[in-house]
């Protein structure tokens, strides 16, 4: 079997006043790049493993929630 492992993405944190947003979506980008680059290179991944955080807080901000729907969505 073959897994990708990625781990504690605490989507929706905000750095010292500054909101990760941009960043953590094109961490999630990269991710589905490599996803999609695999399936298609007749090697997919059988699993995508998400140990830890995904959201930095309990109820965390719609552009967070939009950002996860939108990633499960593509790489559904």
């Amino acid at each position: 079997m073959k897994f990708l492992q990625t781990g504690d993405w605490h989507l929706g944190k905000i750095f010292h006043e500054t909101p990760l947003i941009h960043d953590q979506q094109s961490f999630l980008s990269q991710i589905t790049t490599e996803l999609t680059n695999a399936r298609n290179g007749g090697d997919p991944y059988d699993a995508l493993v998400v140990p830890g955080d995904i959201y930095d807080r309990a109820v965390p901000p719609s552009e967070a929630v939009t950002l996860l729907s939108s990633f499960l969505t593509e790489t559904h």
